[in-house]
């Protein structure tokens, strides 16, 4: 069964003592409240412990969590507009987001190649 998708979100982080919020991963909700997180294996730990322990609103306003920033990015009306509504829609989502930004969005590559 196809699991509809909640909404998608680019991830901006600020590293510690910088003040520039960087695209460093995307997040995919599902309607059961799953989600995956997209971005670097040295930083998918740090991402997934901040969305747990920080509500989506907050993470949309922006928030501090273990001296780093993150925002969250709702992307999810480019993407419904796509067409894009189920959980096979993610490679095409995630083909978009990396074609929109390649430099930043770079960990997408692995996913994306057949």
């Amino acid at each position: 069964m196809e699991l509809q998708l909640r909404g998608v979100y680019v991830l901006s982080v600020e590293e510690p003592g910088d003040y520039l919020f960087v695209p460093a991963g995307v997040v995919v909700i599902m309607e059961r409240e799953q989600f995956v997180v997209h971005c670097a294996k040295s930083s998918h730990n740090l991402f997934r412990q901040a969305i747990h322990k920080f509500p989506i609103a907050e993470l949309l306003k922006g928030v501090r969590y273990r001296d780093h920033g993150f925002r969250l990015e709702d992307v999810t009306g480019d993407m419904t507009r796509q067409g894009w509504t189920e959980s096979s829609s993610i490679p095409d989502i995630l083909r978009a987001l990396y074609d929109q930004n390649p430099r930043h969005l770079f960990f997408l590559k692995p996913v994306l190649q057949p």
